[in-house]
């Protein structure tokens, strides 16, 4: 008996470090993909950004210093009398207006959302969007199919490359959140077993207590960042993290937002993207077993409903219908547990575990 209880624990053992391994594995290949993609599109689409941001920028410096000089030559003309004009002239301080101009067309570009770059700094402090930690910004929400698209690359081959990377990128990333999903899984299922959670009622309250915990670390722990930083309110900041988390990504509110006053500083965009990086794993992941959990829900509502019905209709919405065994029909993830778990908890004789570890999981 102690040999087989042995030989059951080293199975488990063997089975956790195998699935850490592979989380592991598939997380750093990930991440690899994904820096070396940053690269390469900011190596594609940062010089052509960088010089259309100076050539906007400058562009906007003459105007406004051109805009400057007609503005007080023609208060000039109309506030001064012919004879004293020469001494209005040289009264006006036009480094003074110039300065004056500069401010309100940045306060322009701040209300259009312009923040790649302000008037009258030197062109060294210019906030690139393609730079690496923007480049790897770009990524994740490419592989994730978020898809904020406040910027998008604007060269045909940085274009092409976005096909490439994207054909390969999102099954890779669907790959490991498949993996993360599969560990998170097996420590529920070591959970339920390490505190005898077999009953049913035992069950709802475990999963209750779950759900709340899940919906607290992806929904209520984030929304007091977005309320300060991007000045949003309670209502809109979950919006923002229900549309990210379900990957429907709008696009109309993103992390990037100008609102950040300190998105500017190098450190902190390395900082915030890697934060991001690591909260879409997290939670794209336990996001996808709610989902999952939903929709076997639906399905077992649905298979409720049809059974409510005539058998001719039954026939007709779900063909042999009858002959399906109601709920067993269903072989979701968490039901595939649940059933494990099952057989697990249940008294077995040498012959059934014999015949178990020959067939497999039992699937009801």
């Amino acid at each position: 008996m102690n040999n087989k209880s042995n030989r059951a624990k080293s199975r488990e053992s063997s089975r956790s470090r195998v699935l850490i391994q592979s989380v592991g594995i598939a997380l750093f290949t990930t991440t690899l993909f994904i820096s070396l993609g940053a690269v390469m599109f900011s190596a594609i689409e940062l010089p052509r950004e960088k010089e259309d941001i100076l050539e906007l920028k400058h562009f906007l410096e003459h105007r406004a210093a051109l805009f400057t000089d007609q503005l007080v030559n023609h208060t000039v003309v109309l506030a001064c009398a012919p004879s004293s004009q020469s001494e209005c002239f040289d009264n006006v301080n036009r480094t003074e207006m110039y300065i004056k101009m500069e401010e309100f067309v940045n306060e322009m570009l701040i209300n259009v959302g312009v923040d790649e770059f302000r008037l009258g700094t030197p062109d060294s402090r210019i906030i690139p969007n393609w730079d690496v930690p923007g480049a790897f910004y770009f990524c994740i929400t490419t592989v994730t199919t978020i898809g904020y698209g406040n910027f998008t690359p604007g060269s045909s081959l940085g274009q092409a490359m976005v096909v490439v990377f994207a054909l390969f990128g999102i099954p890779g990333f669907l790959f490991t959140l498949s993996q993360i999903s599969r560990l998170n899984t097996h420590i529920s299922f070591k959970i339920r077993r390490r505190f005898n959670i077999v009953s049913k009622r035992g069950r709802t309250v475990y999963y209750t207590v779950v759900s709340l915990v899940t919906f607290l670390v992806l929904f209520i722990l984030p929304l007091p960042w977005f309320i300060i930083a991007y000045d949003l309110n309670f209502v809109t900041s979950f919006y923002f993290v229900f549309v990210s988390l379900s990957t429907i990504g709008y696009g109309d509110i993103y992390p990037t937002d100008p609102g950040n006053a300190r998105s500017d500083e190098a450190g902190y965009r390395v900082l915030f993207t890697f934060l991001l990086y690591i909260y879409m794993l997290l939670g794209l992941s336990l996001f996808g077993n709610v989902l999952q959990s939903l929709q076997s829900g639906v399905e077992r509502l649905s298979l409720r409903c049809i059974k409510c019905l005539p058998a001719s209709a039954q026939e007709v919405i779900n063909p042999g219908a009858s002959n399906q065994n109601g709920e067993g029909e269903i072989n979701s993830e968490l039901d595939r547990q649940q059933a494990e778990k099952t057989e697990v908890a249940k008294p077995q004789t040498q012959n059934t575990a014999t015949n178990v570890s020959q067939t497999g999981p039992i699937v009801l």
